[in-house]
């Protein structure tokens, strides 16, 4: 078992903290999924070719993918709320940037900066609910954490139409960056000061410590596993609804939103079962076995349509169960709490690491075989998901998690 810090187990929770944590997170989200609706309008005006819009797309994947480890590494080091607060001013900075863009070039900056932004928010949200919470109420905690993608997403998908035709892609960005000054302003006030920053050869010890335990790995396969699951249905879903129910782009946008938001009554109920000391690789089981049950009735074109999407819906529900299980672990898995910034970063980076490599797959099988081309791939995605819970109910009861690698 870790060590604990006496005095964090002493402090009461800070709720008006985690609000304000969830709110940062959610304006993060929100930044995530402004581009896609948004993508036309800003692909005409700057006339961005298909390939450089790809990119654009991926740049927030791609900072996780490569820097989100790096990142908890950072995060330790200076702390979190620190992280927060220059992760919000870096969100504000590249949404304004962004609105003022003339080009391509100083439109891909602006993204790149919202990225970063972006990932210091995500990755040190859950290190400072691991500092302002305690005990059963810890882990409700982590549970609200984790509607903050789901909320910030849906919310941006439906809010963005109107507001895309009624003033253009460029008020949208001011939008956002007046929203995330805005939370910017709340953090600065409520958000308790960071603690003296380690140095010196105790902390190097310990991050090695850590990145040597067999959790930390296990828990970024888990968050990679289940993310290329979640995008590759958001891949899928639309040209389904569109194509097989001739859905409008508009109705399709809608109960796309909705499958999103399904995900946010998971988290919830992630987070009330893990305050009531559910065991957090039971509810990563349950969730991932679930998922995979659901996608093969998707991917099954033997079922009524209304059928695949209702199982659409049932996969994000369940799957909520994992983000709260995933960093509600990762104290557990730290060699000491100074440290879970490095284990966050680890899975912050196998969740955009399944981002950056799911779209490829899926569009490669589509390519080969029509949309049933992606069933193997998905269903692949779940057994992974259900190995990588196997293998972390079995080192927690063991304590092999928190052993070194072999």
């Amino acid at each position: 078992m870790i060590a604990t810090d006496t005095a964090l187990t002493r402090q009461k929770t800070n709720w008006a903290s985690v609000i304000v944590i969830l709110s940062a997170g959610i304006v993060a989200a929100a930044y995530l999924g402004k581009l896609p609706p948004a993508l036309p309008l800003v692909t005409g005006e700057l006339a961005l070719s298909l390939q450089v819009a790809g990119l654009i797309i991926s740049a927030f994947s791609m900072v996780g993918a490569i820097a989100a480890m790096l990142t908890g590494v950072m995060i330790d080091l200076i702390g979190a709320r620190r992280s927060i607060v220059v992760g919000l001013i870096l969100l504000a900075a590249g949404g304004i940037f962004g609105a003022l863009a003339g080009n391509v070039y100083e439109f891909a900056l602006s993204r790149l900066v919202e990225g970063v932004g972006f990932i210091l928010v995500v990755v040190a949200a859950p290190s400072l609910i691991a500092r302002t919470t305690t005990g059963p109420k810890q882990r409700f905690a982590y549970g609200l954490w984790g509607i903050h993608m789901g909320i910030g997403t849906s919310v941006i998908i439906v809010a963005s139409w109107p507001i895309l035709e009624a003033v253009g892609w460029r008020s949208l960005w001011m939008g956002s960056a007046f929203v995330a000054l805005l939370v910017l302003a709340v953090a600065i006030e409520i958000l308790p000061k960071d603690p003296p920053r380690p140095t010196g050869g105790p902390w190097t010890h310990g991050a090695s410590r850590t990145l040597l335990r067999a959790g930390p790995w296990l828990l970024m396969t888990l968050f990679a596993a289940y993310t290329a699951m979640w995008f590759s249905l958001l891949t899928w879903l639309p040209s389904f609804l569109v194509e097989n129910n001739r859905s409008s782009i508009g109705v399709a946008a809608l109960l796309t939103a909705a499958v999103i938001a399904a995900n946010v009554p998971g988290n919830l109920l992630g987070g009330y079962l893990l305050h009531q000391n559910a065991p957090r690789g039971t509810l990563m089981l349950v969730g991932a076995a679930a998922m995979t049950v659901c996608q093969w009735i998707i991917f099954n074109a033997d079922f009524a349509d209304m059928v695949r999407y209702f199982a659409c819906v049932g996969f994000s529900a369940v799957g909520g169960l994992l983000p709260p299980s995933i960093f509600s672990s990762a104290p557990i898995h730290a060699a000491s709490p100074n440290h879970v910034g490095i284990v966050n970063g680890l899975a912050i980076q196998g969740s955009h690491l399944g981002q950056v490599i799911a779209p490829v797959l899926i569009t490669y099988f589509v390519h080969l075989g029509g949309w049933q081309g992606a069933k193997p791939v998905m269903i692949v995605f779940g057994l992974a998901a259900i190995l990588t819970s196997l293998a972390i109910i079995y080192g927690e009861r063991g304590n092999a998690a928190a052993a070194p690698l072999p």
